[in-house]
This record gives structure tokens, C-alpha cells and sequence, in this order.
């Protein structure tokens, strides 16, 4: 297991970003579990499922230190003596999903801001849903997380930028079959990787 420390807190140049893109390109055909978790149940049933998964595989955890002193990043007893890893975790406000009429899908302490600033100004048309696991991308959570929000007229998912590094440029090329909003533009979808990380282009017959 690798725990690395991610988020732009001030504390340096080694702190303020893991590179999740760099491991994220080492990723192909399960060869491991990257994860970003947001809360410290999550992060405790990650690491119960990955010493009893078999075979052993890698498993790269992204988390800044201030998760470690932030007072809303608690968990109640019961989360961990209940449950399992989830690696999607639907909205947590209690939002009414009639009324949602906006995404976003976002991972580790990016939550925390973002949850201020929507009871800041009393939003509640928009829901937030928390990625714990980057890859293997949980396609099927986040599609049933996602998919009967966006699939009503009006709803969208919050900007995102795919030029930019880290996993959302990653994962901009393999977005989870149903989530993404009509009439929304995205890049074409990426050659399959193989282990050792070269794309496998298709050969031509001449």
C-alpha cells in the first residue's frame, strides 16, 4: 500500500500534489486500486477489503493530512462496525432529487469545500456525489448515482476541465456509460491500455 499526502494546504511543493495522473497511466486491466477516500470509515473498510482481497494487488491511497483535523470528517462508530467500502457515496444532504437540477462528482477533500458552500448559500438544487475509488472506475455506482439525476430535461454536470492533470483528464476519456448528459461534448474514447502501460493501437491490413 502507498499513502500519499494530496492537497494544496501550504506545507510545500511535496504536499500539494500526489500526481494521481502519473499512477493513474500505470493503471490497466486491474493491476491495482487507486482511491481517494473522504471520510475515515471509508478509509478504514478500504483497507479491511485490500487485506482480504486475493490476489494482492497495489493499492495507491491519495489523501491529504488535513482530513486528519477536520472537524466535519468524522464518522460514527457504526460505520465501522457496519457496511463495507463504497466506492461512490451518494449526496449526503438529504437534498429532494426532484429538485436537483445539478451534479457534481467529486473526490476526497474537494467535498468538504464544496458542501460549505452550498449550505453557504442554501443550495438545494444541487447534489454531490463523492468518487472514493478513481480505478478501477466504479461505472456502475456512479451511473446509478448519477444517471436518474441527468436524465431529467434541464440537469447537467458541473464544468470540468480535461486538459488539465489528474483524474479527471484521465478519466474524461473513459466516462461511465450513462452519466454523461445528452448534447454535452467529450473526447473520443481511448484505446485500450496494456499492463505495461503502452497503448494497443489497431492493426492495419494491407
Amino acid at each position: 500500500m502507498l499513502l500519499l499526502p494530496h492537497g494544496y494546504e501550504g506545507q510545500g511543493p511535496d504536499h500539494s500534489s500526489a500526481r494521481i495522473e502519473r499512477y493513474l497511466q500505470l493503471c490497466a486491466e486491474n493491476n491495482m486500486t487507486v482511491a481517494v477516500p473522504s471520510t475515515p470509515a471509508s478509509y478504514f473498510h478500504l483497507l479491511r477489503r485490500h487485506s482480504q482481497h486475493r490476489p494482492y494487488k497495489p493499492l495507491v491511497v491519495i489523501s491529504p493530512k488535513q482530513l486528519l483535523r477536520l472537524k466535519s470528517a468524522t464518522s460514527s462508530i457504526e460505520d465501522f462496525t457496519e457496511g463495507s467500502f463504497q466506492p461512490v457515496i451518494g449526496d449526503r444532504s438529504g437534498v429532494n432529487p426532484a429538485e436537483v437540477e445539478r451534479l457534481v462528482l467529486v473526490s476526497g477533500r474537494l467535498y468538504y469545500d464544496l458542501e460549505a458552500e452550498r449550505a453557504k448559500r442554501g443550495d438545494t438544487k444541487t447534489a454531490i456525489v463523492t468518487v472514493e475509488q478513481l480505478y478501477p472506475l466504479p461505472e456502475a455506482e456512479i451511473k446509478g448515482a448519477a444517471g436518474p439525476v441527468l436524465k431529467r430535461p434541464g440537469c447537467g454536470v458541473g464544468p470540468r476541465r480535461t486538459r488539465e492533470p489528474g483524474p479527471v483528464a484521465f478519466h474524461g476519456h473513459e466516462p461511465a456509460a450513462g452519466y454523461r448528459p445528452p448534447g454535452t461534448s467529450g473526447c473520443p474514447p481511448r484505446l485500450g491500455l496494456s499492463r505495461c502501460g503502452h497503448r494497443q493501437t489497431p492493426h492495419r491490413r494491407t
